[in-house]
């Protein structure tokens, strides 16, 4: 999760120049707030496509923003729970089992899986037998003498949070945009008021 928090000096900065209309003050505050998540959304999943060469997309989709409101003035970003198929990060089939690729600089080998296509649904993935995934065998649902396949996947959470200057950086951006939002609500009641 990244929440941005805006400084309480200026808070009361924004709240001198709202003086004469102090009832504004939640409405900019919670759409400053809601602006900058939503761009921090967007920051984050450009940044995770470019390091993973996933679609931005894929990232975007698993990315839940918590929208302030005018009497909570709290917005935050987070990953939505829940894995990531591997067969959507670059991939490889070799003979020890498949290669991916979480970031550019970095290549993991899961041993003993393969890539296939389930019949029923058309969905190909990368699986591991259970002897592999659980240690043991576990039979298949309705055909005892056939050994379970397990979908690998992984939380994309987990890939973001082992980039930390990715991180950073969109929390950098995102401080900055926040202050930028905000002085544009102020702007933007002033300028209404103003007539």
């Amino acid at each position: 999760m990244i929440e941005i928090r805006f400084d309480e000096n200026k808070i009361r900065q924004v709240e001198r120049m709202l003086a004469e209309i102090p009832e504004a003050m939640p409405r900019v505050m919670s759409r400053g707030l809601n602006r900058t998540a939503t761009e921090a959304r967007t920051l984050t999943s450009r940044r995770l496509s470019q390091s993973t060469g996933l679609r931005v997309k894929d990232v975007r989709d698993r990315i839940a923003v918590e929208r302030a409101s005018s009497k909570n003035w709290r917005s935050a970003i987070r990953f939505r729970a829940g894995g990531l198929p591997i067969v959507r990060f670059p991939h490889e089939q070799t003979s020890e089992g498949i290669t991916w690729r979480p970031s550019r600089n970095k290549t993991i080998l899961i041993r003993h899986a393969f890539l296939a296509t389930m019949r029923a649904s058309g969905h190909t993935g990368v699986f591991l037998r259970a002897r592999y995934a659980k240690g043991r065998f576990i039979p298949m649902k309705g055909r005892p003498k056939r050994e379970a396949i397990y979908e690998q996947k992984v939380r994309l959470q987990d890939v973001f949070a082992s980039s930390l200057a990715e991180m950073d950086q969109v929390y950098i951006e995102s401080l900055a945009r926040l202050e930028k939002n905000i002085h544009d609500q102020v702007q933007l009641i002033l300028r209404r008021r103003a007539g």
